[in-house]
């Protein structure tokens, strides 16, 4: 090119004296006599190394980055505002239902909410906010099956449109389903416990009620049994027996057996005296450490009298 008279601009690796390999940037000009024949070149040259590191640099973290893009369990995406995927790993696409993120491109995301309230709230919080953190969300997949999602999300405003949204995703359904099914076996087991006339509750390693069943809560004067949560017995109308009621406690718990059928009388809130058929257990953790002591008892008040007038009736 610089023989056939055209002016030369180029980059290229050059070796210095040492053997070290550095970087220029070159523009090579032919100068020329009267007659137009070229006689000489001038060049100038800069030392662009520092540029061409920062440039590999640049290419080297790209390609982690896409590494990284690629290979993430969470699913990671790009898309317009109203829901046009430009982007999209693996993970994501599969989570829609999409063989490949190629499949996925342009896919409609707003229409795979399972709630157009749903979509609406969150875009709206978006736009206000412009990034939302460990926001839950339910979809749909491409076959129509629903899974929920947990998301981090940012809105990038762009000049040509209402902007990009960048943003993970990870898929929480089978947590979702445990955390339903965990609800519902804790609704039927407090239905259980607060329709069966036996009185239940339990305590922690200091005696302090973490919770009853709603005949306990009756039995000490209290309308609902969230207000037992944190009391002790001395708190309570039995505050007479209470010191025995500890010390049972801590027997069953040092010694890590049951104490069962233990016969007793206590104060109630109008004044009157109960009979209780108490039992007590210890409570332990996933690893058999005694956390607490589980009670129930039945009142065995009307028996207790029947008896007494029986042998009275006896004795006369």
């Amino acid at each position: 090119t610089i023989l056939a008279g055209v002016e030369w601009r180029g980059e290229f690796a050059n070796k210095k004296k040492n053997g070290e390999i550095y970087w220029e940037a070159a523009t090579v000009v032919p100068i020329r006599d009267a007659e137009g024949a070229i006689t000489h070149f001038l060049a100038v040259k800069e030392d662009i190394t520092a540029r061409k590191r920062t440039e590999e640099a640049l290419r080297e973290s790209g390609k982690r980055y896409r590494s990284l893009f690629e290979r993430n369990l969470a699913g990671v995406y790009r898309a317009t505002f109203d829901g046009r995927v430009l982007e999209c790993n693996q993970a994501a696409a599969r989570m829609f239902g999409y063989d490949s993120s190629d499949d996925a491109l342009d896919f409609p995301v707003n229409s795979l909410y399972a709630l157009a309230s749903e979509r609406e709230a969150f875009l709206t919080k978006l736009k206000a906010e412009k990034s939302v953190t460990n926001y839950v969300m339910k979809f749909r997949r491409k076959s129509g099956e629903f899974f929920w999602v947990i998301g981090n999300m940012t809105l990038i405003m762009t000049d040509s449109d209402a902007g990009i949204i960048e943003g993970t995703l990870v898929d929480i359904t089978d947590r979702k389903q445990a955390e339903d099914e965990l609800y519902q076996s804790r609704q039927m087991l407090h239905s259980v416990l607060d329709n069966i006339p036996q009185r239940v509750f339990w305590k922690d390693r200091n005696s302090i009620y973490l919770g009853c069943n709603r005949a306990f809560a009756k039995d000490a004067g209290l309308n609902d049994s969230e207000e037992m949560i944190g009391k002790t017995d001395s708190d309570l109308a039995w505050i007479g027996t209470a010191e025995q009621y500890r010390a049972d406690d801590r027997l069953v718990m040092e010694q890590g057996t049951a104490m069962l059928n233990r016969e007793g009388s206590r104060s109630k809130p109008d004044g009157g005296l109960a009979w209780l058929l108490t039992n007590k257990l210890p409570m332990r953790d996933a690893e058999g450490n005694v956390t607490g002591v589980l009670g129930t008892y039945d009142d065995i008040t009307d028996r207790k009298q029947a008896e007494d007038e029986l042998y009275q009736s006896r004795q006369m």
